[in-house]
């Protein structure tokens, strides 16, 4: 994975879900980096990611106590 914050923006932003989930949990295994992504992605971008991650959410079984 390249480790160009405008790449990794791209590559986030024609992600599936699942894959986009897994991009952004390596960037966010150095603080610096999800940052420059973070602002790389923009307010669109942004929202995309979350929308994306959400769809997971929604699709993972749901867990009770």
């Amino acid at each position: 994975m390249t480790t160009e914050p405008t790449d990794i923006a791209k590559e986030l932003a024609l992600a599936s879900p699942e894959l986009a989930a897994s991009i952004w949990t390596t960037v966010a295994e150095d603080r610096h980096l999800a940052i420059r992504v973070h602002e790389a992605l923009g307010q669109a971008g942004r929202v995309d990611l979350a929308h994306k991650l959400g769809e997971l959410e929604d699709r993972s079984p749901k867990r009770t106590n």
